[in-house]
């Protein structure tokens, strides 16, 4: 919805141009009645908010042609003044056609009412009959237009006697005015911002600044945004489109990044700033970090998810166990029997081999699915690390696996299962060497440690192919894999995943900014309560 702003006095464009962006209006602005009536004449607004005194021709003379206009007459007309302030002005404009008459300046709270209380009335109300006015129409509409006039400079005279007293005064209310709507830009937690055409910040308030991870806005205003802050540059060309093509776009999905790299999920709202002539020369954005609600909402939706699979699966592991126990107990037998055909001994091999790769897939169903009694201690998590990397220091160094290790020296420590984390933390270093061995026979393995609120946080970083976009949510889940078959049974991340759930941490994982695989495990400390 457009709004036509008519106002000779380029702050007041401004203020108001921010504000109603900011509640979901475009607007288009002129600096005096002439070009108001030009450009509604090809482009009918929904409403207009003009102020009076202006050079060219006046907001009285604008309303008075714009009622006379077919095209125009129905449109909602508001008057927006500070210098004409009696009560005799404001007969005068109503009079004229106008639908409010409001002195400067207002609440924003208030304008924005009337702005929609305004709209919403005069689109109920019909259209009246094309009436041309008659001569003593005219004459009347003179002498009142005259006459208020005359009073307007009777009332200017006596005020630049006073003026002097008057001065400081005003300013401040015009300071306060502005501060309100500064303040708004200041004080919202979401991250508001205006950016060229060509990709670079113009102004961004302090909640951007915090969300993006820089030092000060001097910092951002020197960057690209397209390159860095865009996670994919080819989205803001998408916003950029949508936004020349609708002039506005509202909860815009789109993920950025911080200074650090880290990925930012925003909501993003944005609309289009344009000059006298209606070319736009800037954008207008406000986005909301949701990147939390995300993860909780996934966390959540998983955590179900794997609630009922386990059930399920613990049921039809015992059933498949029973008559399992008695296939690998029988071939056992036929395999000892000394006197049996060495071809049907081979067969009876292969259902024997077969039925233990069965049995080994129901442990591990049962393991995902049942809740084993934590055994906990306290436990260092850089030592545990270090020990699993022992272990697995020949078979790294063997498919050329280099290990960079940043860690905290002063890690504090958790209350753990040191076996299940070891399972946990092992099976995501098997997984990265695994990819990395298979896609380059070789890579690096960055494992970093820290401490965030009340957690321990441990990242596992490769340089392996990454995770497909369209299968990372599945990661997770029993039986999926993205190894070829054969090569594993997919129970491996499911159980590291019930694993850290009973220890009441987290795990997810995404793709690196350079590729590769990111696994994120944070644990609660030893003396934080859950």
């Amino acid at each position: 919805m457009t709004i036509l702003i008519v106002d000779d006095n380029e702050q007041n464009i401004y203020q108001q141009q921010v504000f109603l962006a900011g509640n979901g209006y475009e607007t288009v602005t002129a600096v005096n009645g002439r070009e108001a009536l030009e450009k509604a004449r090809k482009a009918p607004p929904a409403l207009i908010i003009s102020d009076i005194l202006m050079p060219v021709m006046d907001g009285f003379t604008l309303c008075r042609e714009w009622r006379k206009d077919a095209r125009l007459k129905s449109i909602p007309f508001i008057f927006y003044t500070a210098t004409y302030i009696h009560e005799q002005d404001r007969e005068f404009a109503l009079s004229l056609g106008a639908d409010e008459f409001l002195v400067k300046p207002q609440e924003p709270e208030v304008f924005l009412k009337i702005i929609r209380e305004v709209i919403k009335r005069v689109h109920k109300t019909p259209p009246g009959q094309d009436v041309e006015p008659s001569v003593k129409e005219e004459s009347v509409y003179l002498k009142q237009y005259n006459a208020t006039l005359i009073r307007k400079l009777e009332s200017k005279m006596l005020q630049l006697e006073q003026k002097n007293r008057d001065l400081e005064e005003s300013l401040a209310e015009r300071k306060q005015a502005q501060d309100k709507y500064r303040e708004l830009f200041e004080d919202t937690k979401d991250t508001v911002y205006v950016s060229s055409i060509e990709g670079n910040f113009l102004d961004v308030n302090p909640s951007g600044i915090e969300t993006f991870g820089y030092r000060n806005k001097e910092e951002m205003l020197q960057l690209d945004i397209e390159k860095d802050i865009y996670w994919n540059p080819e989205d803001r060309k998408e916003i950029k489109k949508l936004l020349r093509g609708q002039g506005f776009l509202k909860d815009y999905e789109v993920e950025m990044k911080k200074k650090n790299g880290e990925r930012l999920i925003m909501l993003l709202t944005a609309s289009l700033m344009k000059d006298k002539k209606g070319d736009v020369t800037a954008y207008k954005v406000i986005a909301r970090d949701i990147t939390e609600q995300k993860k909780l909402l996934q966390q959540l939706i998983q955590a179900e998810k794997m609630a009922a699979i386990g059930e399920l699966l613990s049921g039809v592991a015992h059933e498949i166990n029973n008559p399992l126990t008695a296939v690998i107990g029988f071939s056992e037998l036929l395999l000892k029997t000394g006197d049996i055909d060495e071809k049907l001994r081979h067969d009876i091999q292969q259902i024997y081999d077969s039925s233990i790769r069965v049995h080994k897939i129901t442990e591990g169903l049962l393991r995902f699915a049942r809740k084993d009694n934590l055994v906990k201690k306290a436990v260092n998590v850089n030592s545990l690390i270090e020990e699993i990397l022992k272990i697995r220091e020949y078979q790294l160094r063997v498919n050329n696996i280099a290990v960079k290790k940043i860690c905290r020296q002063d890690l504090p420590l958790i209350s753990g299962d040191p076996i299940q984390l070891e399972q946990v933390f092992l099976n995501i270093i098997n997984n990265a060497e695994y990819f990395m061995a298979d896609e380059n026979r070789k890579g690096i393995l960055t494992i970093s440690t820290s401490v965030e609120d009340n957690y321990v946080k441990v990242q596992f970083a490769d340089t392996g192919p990454g995770i497909p976009e369209n299968k990372i949510t599945r990661v997770f889940d029993p039986f999926f894999t993205t190894k070829p078959q054969g090569k594993g049974t997919g129970l491996g991340l499911s159980v590291s995943y019930g694993i850290i759930k009973e220890h009441g941490g987290n795990i997810h994982v995404e793709n690196g900014m350079k590729g590769g695989a990111v696994f994120t495990v944070i644990l609660p400390l030893k003396e934080a309560k859950n």
